[in-house]
Order: C-alpha cells, then sequence, then structure tokens
C-alpha cells in the first residue's frame, strides 16, 4: 500500500487498544477508503457491507442480509430484516458466535447512502453502538461515507445518540506528487517528473483515477482517452460525482463550473451575482458541502478581511473537466493551445498550494508557524494593481512572495519582467502596510536561467523536484 502511513497507525492504535473503537473515515469518492479498511485490516474483518446508491430500504436491507451471509459462511438463507434495528440485531449474534478471539473488525461502507430518509438507520446504529457494542473490549466499528459533509454533520456533529461517540478520525486525502511517483513505480509506469505532475494536474492525487494509466502513455494521450473520448472511463465522471454525493439538483455542479471558469475564483458576492440568486443558509450549506468533499478552498487574501474571502476550485479533475471535456474534438497536440496553457499555470497553482509543506522545508521553515493565501488588488490613482500567485506570511517577520512558472525551458527573466516583479511587491508593499521583509522567491517547473536579472531579483528557487519532497 502506497503512503497512508498516518492513517494505518490511527488503525492500528485502534485495533490494539483495550476499548471497542468507532473510528470514522471519509474523503471524496475514488480516494481509496475502501482499499485502506480492506487491504489494512484483510485477516481481522468479519463482516463488511456497503450501502446502495440510490436503492430503497428494503434493497438496502436485502444487501445486509446478503452480506450476513457471507461472513457467517453459511449455506442457508438468511431471512431480509424488517428493519434497521433488527438488521443490527442479526449483527449483534453474528459477533456473539465468531470464533475470532482477538479484535473483530466491522466495516460499514457509504454509510451516507444507508441511512435513506425515514430509514431510521442512525437510530437504529446508535442503539446497537452505545447499548452494545461500546461496552465490549473487542469491536472496531468502521463508518464510511463519500459524502463527507454528511459524515461531518450527522455522525460527528451530532446532536443525538452519537454526539463524541467516535473515538477516532480518517480524513483520507488524495495523495501527493511524491506519493503518485511511487505508485507509478509499483506499476512499473516509468514516467519522468514533469509528466507525473502534468497527469497530477489533470486528475489529482486520486488513485482510481491514477490506476488507469496505461505505461505508453504521455499525460496529453492519457488525459484526452480517460476523459475527452467518448469511451472513457472518466467521461461521464464529472456528473456522476456531483449526483452521488449531493443528489439532483446541479447547484453543487453549477458553482464549481462557474468557479472553474475564474482563474483566480470568486468572492460570495460576485458568485451569488453569477448564480442570479440571494444569499442565505443553503448558500453556506452548498460552499461548506463542496468545501468538506475537496472540490473548493474558502481563502481570505493576505491582510484583507473575511468578507472578502475568495472560493476557488482545488480539484484538479474537476479542473481539466471543465476546460477541455466539452471540446467538439479529443485534442491531443494540448501544449500549443491557448486554453491549455491558462489551465496548466491555474493547474499548477493548485498543486503548489497543496505542497506548500515541501515549500516551507525547502525556505527551512520546518516547525514555523506560517500561514499561505494568494493576494490581489485591482490598483487605483497612487498604484496599479498587482496579482501575486502565493504569499507566505512567516512568524519571523517576513514573507515570501511567490511567482509560480509551469514552464518547460528555463525561464529566463528579461529586465523587463524583473521590473514587473519589483512593482508587484512595491503594491503589496503600498495596498497591504506591510512592514515585513519580502523575499522574493520563484517556483518552476523547469528551472531558471541564472543571469544577472534573476540573480539580482531570487531570493530563493523552488524547483519541480522539490515538490517531490527531495533535493
Amino acid at each position: 500500500m502506497i503512503g497512508r502511513i498516518q492513517e494505518k497507525k490511527i488503525l492500528d492504535e485502534a485495533y490494539n487498544s483495550d476499548q471497542s473503537e468507532l473510528i470514522a473515515i471519509y474523503g471524496r469518492r475514488r480516494i481509496g477508503k475502501t482499499y485502506l479498511v480492506r487491504e489494512h485490516f484483510a485477516n481481522h474483518l468479519i463482516f463488511e457491507t456497503s450501502g446502495l446508491f440510490n436503492a430503497t430500504l428494503l434493497e438496502q436491507l436485502r444487501q445486509f442480509a446478503s452480506n450476513l451471509k457471507l461472513a457467517s459462511n453459511s449455506h442457508l438463507e438468511i431471512k431480509t430484516p424488517t428493519d434497521w434495528f433488527e438488521a443490527f440485531e442479526m449483527l449483534k449474534n453474528l459477533i456473539i458466535n465468531h470464533k475470532k478471539k482477538t479484535k473483530k473488525v466491522i466495516f460499514l461502507d457509504e454509510v451516507p447512502w444507508m441511512a435513506t430518509a425515514k430509514s431510521r438507520f442512525l437510530t437504529a446504529f446508535e442503539g446497537f453502538w452505545n447499548g452494545w457494542a461500546s461496552a465490549r473490549k473487542d469491536l472496531v466499528i468502521i463508518i464510511c461515507g463519500s459524502a463527507s459533509s454528511w459524515m461531518i454533520q450527522k455522525i460527528e456533529k451530532s446532536k443525538g445518540g452519537l454526539y463524541n461517540r467516535v473515538t477516532q478520525r480518517i480524513v483520507l486525502k488524495p495523495f501527493t506528487l511524491a506519493e503518485t511517483e511511487l505508485f507509478f513505480r509499483q506499476k512499473n509506469i516509468v514516467l519522468n517528473r514533469r509528466h507525473i505532475t502534468e497527469l497530477y494536474m489533470g486528475l489529482g492525487g486520486v488513485p482510481h483515477y491514477l490506476n488507469q494509466i496505461r505505461k505508453d502513455e504521455t499525460p496529453e494521450m492519457a488525459l484526452s482517452r480517460l476523459i475527452l473520448n467518448q469511451d472513457g472511463l472518466l467521461f461521464k465522471e464529472f456528473e456522476n460525482l456531483f449526483i452521488s454525493l449531493f443528489g439532483e439538483g446541479g447547484v453543487h455542479q453549477t458553482v464549481v463550473e462557474i468557479l472553474a471558469k475564474n482563474r483566480y475564483g470568486l468572492t460570495r458576492e460576485a458568485l451569488l451575482h453569477k448564480l442570479k440568486m440571494k444569499s442565505g443558509g443553503w448558500f453556506s450549506t452548498v460552499i461548506e458541502e463542496l468545501e468538506t468533499s475537496g472540490f473548493v478552498k474558502t481563502q481570505t487574501p493576505f491582510a484583507k478581511k473575511s468578507k472578502e474571502a475568495i472560493i476557488k476550485v482545488i480539484d484538479n479533475y474537476s479542473l481539466y473537466y471543465i476546460n477541455f471535456r466539452k471540446e467538439k474534438t479529443a485534442v491531443i497536440n494540448m501544449s500549443n493551445n491557448q486554453e491549455w496553457k491558462i489551465w496548466s499555470g491555474l493547474s499548477f497553482e493548485n498543486v503548489c498550494m497543496y505542497h506548500a509543506k515541501n515549500i516551507l522545508k525547502e525556505l527551512g521553515l520546518n516547525g514555523m508557524n506560517y500561514s499561505v493565501s494568494a493576494w490581489s488588488h485591482k490598483g487605483n490613482e497612487e498604484m496599479q494593481g498587482a496579482q501575486i500567485d502565493m504569499v507566505i506570511d512567516r512568524a519571523d517577520k517576513a514573507i515570501n512572495i511567490c511567482e509560480i512558472k509551469f514552464n518547460e525551458q528555463p525561464f529566463i527573466v528579461t529586465k523587463e519582467y524583473a521590473n514587473d516583479v519589483r512593482l508587484k511587491m512595491a503594491a503589496f508593499n503600498h495596498f497591504t502596510k506591510n512592514k515585513k521583509t519580502l523575499f522574493c522567491t520563484f517556483i518552476t517547473s523547469g528551472n531558471i536561467v541564472a543571469n544577472a536579472e534573476a540573480k539580482a531579483l531570487i531570493q530563493k528557487e523552488i524547483i519541480l523536484d522539490d515538490l517531490f519532497g527531495t533535493s
């Protein structure tokens, strides 16, 4: 299993504890939640079942009974329970009669799909855990779901019987670039780091997506085959993601589509204007659900107020899909395409933001408090505006002003370009009233030509290898 070091540590601690444990695992679809549990507890799982998408209560209960039969290794038919209360009574009997003397692992996958309207699943599960399972010493109950917002609201922030009952929590995140490289290496796929990064920019660190890459493909070929081709595995993935996570209606999908067309994101007010809708609690819920599911991020730019926070798409697959999926033809030679250049710049910025810890390490700031954001200002009569890709505000009273370049050939810092960067930094100081020291930092995928202008301007260069965690 690639990566997941902290997650496996949590699972081991739960298994080796002297009490029963209730673990909540969530993360976006295809991120590897089920794989993690099955692989790590392959020898300890005594029962596993999964919710069925858009299924009736009866269909969910039939699925539960079918998996009870498999777990009991019985040739006899097991009747379908009449409700979830009876279902959990049947699960109790399975546990009681199981011969395993060490801890037993129970895995309930896609719980949000089981908890259909009026099913009383949560009430029954509360009774099972609070009234019976938690009093034992030999159980690890794992509840899992792709609908992260549902898991947080109904399980972690439950105001009912599950309040404060979860003993461990795992938020499964996408692979990093380093983990993606290891993943490909394990599959005997040989790619240089630029190609790995381009695939990452189109698919994110989602294991299921990365698993579709073939040995003989460039990123352009793979992304075109998977997403742009009508027979591609990910051709309809975008719409299916939103339906499975948020149901019919489309407002979540519309929000992501609008944001993806605005490179630097939008404020809440600007997004509502684009949606042609009025503000309300519903809108806050939509944004929260998109954030907890890993599609967008809300970030307050440096030295600005919370009402000026920017909402931005951070899901790489969504950005690629929205920018290229609706093309009439699959464009293989995309590197010469202007839309590709715009998309690649934005996607590489997202990759850098996701790997901020690697950047901090290369800056020698391990263990120091910091914040990372972007910054922009429209300008006024006193000074022209500016856009800064990444601002690293450090506890040691210094700030790294980062220029991010997804360049293939070594980037040449001309005198004109150097002056533009200095004007950006002057605008930053002017509009933010900053008194901290500014360090000009370049993050590049193709290095910088070490000419006189570059040496005079740049204090630190972060290269692609640094994002992979190596020097």
